[in-house]
């Protein structure tokens, strides 16, 4: 029995089949192909939860199955088994598809409401706290692999030093053209576009500039003068000359680790050098708001993190000053004392 048989109606479609049309709905704010797939994946996944208590199939679950009994237990047990970010951005997904039904008069009103919202997770930054592991990733890019058939060190160093000093997301190095790269010579900077389809211009070193130069004029030899002509086409490519795709960039990036003996923190391979460029910009004295700018992030509490990530940085620092290490014997000295009058 379909969705059809159920509501009696050939009208009544599915609720995935509605999940996809919200989806269509959204991709006019051009959002990002990774938030797509985190809507999907939430909304996706909620659906087959509220199939699994109702005893039917995925297909077969519509609009009317959504009252707020249903989403209470199933959001119960989402939050049992995901984090409280997860948890949140999912709610927010939820609630955004029901107020859209609501809208297009497929549900009387939104049962989310009834549903509490979760708080979110508190953003925890994730820099590489060894000072040498940049230098060794960069190092280790600059090298050829003798074990690899296939090897480009000038793009691996150019695409990690890219990471390293602008702090651009992993999509979004995907999305860089040639025409990325403006501006007069040894005053380079880079339009990137993130989120929301919003670009923001980030500054080029002068030793970045040098890299990516090196890079594609070994490009040029690989592929040729003409590679270089189009402005619209991929800054980074494979070594076939195709476009990086997002899962080329982060295979290549694991490889380079995995190379130089570095453990990245977990489930930050590539986002850790984004946190450790804005780690190290906040812990020099670049002003919050300058860096949110860079980072293009919407919300100043989201940049905020890295104000607590310096401040631990600097906390652990401190620890290791010689004046802690005596206060650290005159605090043993005072246990022993009351231990000692503790023990009369």
């Amino acid at each position: 029995m379909n969705a059809e048989d159920r509501c009696g109606d050939a009208s009544c479609t599915s609720l995935l089949e509605t999940i996809e049309e919200y989806l269509h709905y959204r991709s006019a704010g051009k959002p990002s192909p990774h938030t797509v797939r985190a809507w999907r994946a939430d909304l996706r996944g909620v659906c087959s939860r509220i199939a699994a208590q109702k005893k039917l199939a995925l297909d077969r679950i519509l609009c009317s199955d959504l009252d707020r009994p249903v989403l209470r237990s199933v959001f119960a047990s989402w939050a049992s088994d995901h984090s409280g970010s997860s948890t949140h951005r999912c709610w927010s997904t939820w609630n955004g598809l029901c107020h859209w039904l609501v809208e297009e008069d497929r549900l009387s009103a939104n049962p989310m409401t009834g549903v509490p919202r979760p708080k979110a997770g508190r953003l925890h930054a994730k820099p590489h706290r060894d000072e040498e592991a940049v230098f060794r990733l960069l190092q280790t890019a600059a090298t050829k692999d003798k074990r690899a058939y296939k090897t480009w060190p000038e793009r691996d160093l150019a695409l990690v030093a890219v990471f390293v000093a602008t702090g651009i997301r992993l999509s979004e190095v995907t999305t860089l053209t040639l025409g990325s790269v403006g501006g007069p010579l040894d005053a380079r900077r880079l339009t990137v576009t993130g989120k929301g389809n919003k670009t923001r211009v980030v500054p080029i070193t002068t030793n970045l500039e040098v890299i990516l130069c090196a890079y594609l004029e070994t490009r040029g030899k690989r592929h040729g003068s003409a590679s270089l002509d189009d402005p619209a086409f991929a800054l980074f490519v494979h070594y076939d000359g195709e476009p990086m795709t997002v899962h080329n960039v982060s295979y290549v990036i694991r490889c380079l680790y995995r190379r130089a003996g570095i453990v990245p923190p977990p489930g930050a391979s590539v986002h850790a050098l984004r946190h450790t460029f804005a780690t190290e910009a906040v812990a020099n004295g670049a002003d919050i708001v300058e860096v949110q700018r860079l980072l293009g992030h919407a919300n100043l509490a989201t940049t905020s993190q890295y104000l607590d990530a310096t401040a631990d940085r600097l906390r652990e620092a401190v620890q290791l000053h010689p004046a802690e290490i005596v206060l650290a014997q005159q605090v043993e000295q005072v246990q022993r004392t009351d231990t000692e009058k503790d023990s009369f």
